[in-house]
């Protein structure tokens, strides 16, 4: 009996329901939608202008140059600095420094009494880049018979041919003096001459020594250029 109550209450529910959704389908009215506006044609549509073209900027006038300013007074050029030495003592400096084929000063570098000696003294200096000769001389300075002079020339002051001899004879050794090329064959006449007075035995025998030694020396000198 009870199973017979349930089922008839979920009929009745159901029954219920179905009439309760009729009634609320009678009760909804459609709402109408308001009309569409009528479309323009299409010949109507009013065409967009094109945007206008920018406009070129008018040209502005070159602004003027600046003013020219004036150049500068020219100053007065520095006066020359003076020379170290006067200007006559720097001309004889620089004047001929080199050896001529002639001139008016010569050097002397040595005398001996012998020619072959001499020979073999200018063959030496001929090897350094010297030119030298030698000449004959009859009683030369103190000295007494033949000798010759062993010489380096020539210049045309006597300024340039010391100039000569300090960079080119003192570095190889040799000692020289300045003469006058004319003095070449000079010698001393009054020792050779038969009125002259004889000198000492003492001071003769000193005289040739040295002048021994002296040869000794150069004929060494000569031996070694060969």
């Amino acid at each position: 009996m009870g199973f017979v109550m349930k089922k008839s209450f979920i009929l009745m529910m159901v029954a219920m329901s179905s009439l309760f959704f009729l009634a609320c389908e009678e009760e909804a009215v459609p709402v109408p939608l308001p009309p569409m506006p009528p479309q323009a044609p299409a010949e109507d549509v009013a065409e967009i202008p094109p945007a206008p073209e920018p406009v070129a900027a008018a040209p502005q006038p070159p602004s003027p140059p600046p003013p020219s300013m004036p150049p500068p007074p020219s100053l007065p050029p520095p006066p020359p600095p003076p020379s170290q030495a006067p200007p006559k003592m720097a001309m004889a400096l620089n004047e001929d420094a080199g050896q001529l084929k002639s001139g008016r000063y010569t050097i002397q570098v040595g005398v001996v009494p012998d020619e072959s000696a001499a020979k073999g003294l200018v063959k030496k200096m001929a090897a350094n880049g010297i030119k030298a000769y030698y000449v004959d001389v009859s009683n030369p300075d103190k000295l007494y018979g033949l000798y010759y002079r062993v010489r380096v020339g020539f210049f045309n002051s006597k300024f340039a041919a010391e100039d000569f001899a300090k960079s080119r004879l003192e570095p190889i050794g040799y000692k020289w003096w300045v003469d006058l090329s004319r003095n070449d064959t000079v010698g001393n006449s009054v020792a050779a001459a038969p009125s002259a007075k004889p000198a000492s035995p003492s001071s003769a025998d000193s005289e040739l020594e040295e002048a021994k030694r002296a040869y000794k020396e150069i004929a060494k000198e000569a031996t070694k250029a060969k």
